[in-house]
């Protein structure tokens, strides 16, 4: 054996040894600083566009809500009927219902899927849309009478609660 060959078996050239040590630069040269970075620009982006633009009677009707929520906790021992829909109203306010957000959304979403047609995806016609909802018809008004059915068995149970002091 000659030295070259011991010398290669001991250090190949290939190794890579890091240091571990971190620069300034490395903020905005490795890959993994600018997706934080871009992160970093979208949140700014979205405070900028949604903090002035709060949903439209946002502090009423959050403090209607809340003012209900408090009265139904201190009426039953239970969560009642109208603690239930005050809470999923509250939960509806919502900056992503108005329009510009909408909008924006529509710009961001990922396209929709086709069978044959590539600009089915990207836009889908009334009658298309409504043609694609008709075989789901059925079914939903069937969940929606089941619904209006549980809802009023509900009212009664909750009524019967409250004649008898919960």
């Amino acid at each position: 054996m000659n030295a070259d060959t011991v010398k290669s078996q001991k250090d190949p050239d290939y190794v890579v040894i890091d240091s571990g040590k971190t620069s300034l630069r490395d903020l905005y040269t490795k890959e993994d600083w600018m997706a934080i970075w871009m992160g970093f620009f979208l949140l700014i982006v979205g405070l900028l566009i949604f903090l002035p633009n709060p949903p439209e009677k946002m502090n009423e009707n959050l403090a209607k809500y809340k003012a209900v929520l408090k009265e139904e906790v201190a009426r039953a021992p239970f969560k009642t009927i109208e603690w239930h829909n005050a809470s999923s109203s509250k939960r509806a306010i919502r900056a992503t219902d108005q329009d510009f957000a909408k909008t924006i959304a529509g710009f961001l979403a990922a396209p929709g899927d086709w069978k044959t047609n590539p600009v089915d995806a990207l836009y889908r016609s009334r009658e298309t849309a409504d043609a694609m909802s008709a075989s789901a018809k059925e079914s939903y008004d069937k969940a929606k009478g089941s619904e209006e059915e549980s809802l009023a068995r509900a009212v009664i149970a909750q009524s019967a609660a409250a004649v008898s002091l919960f």
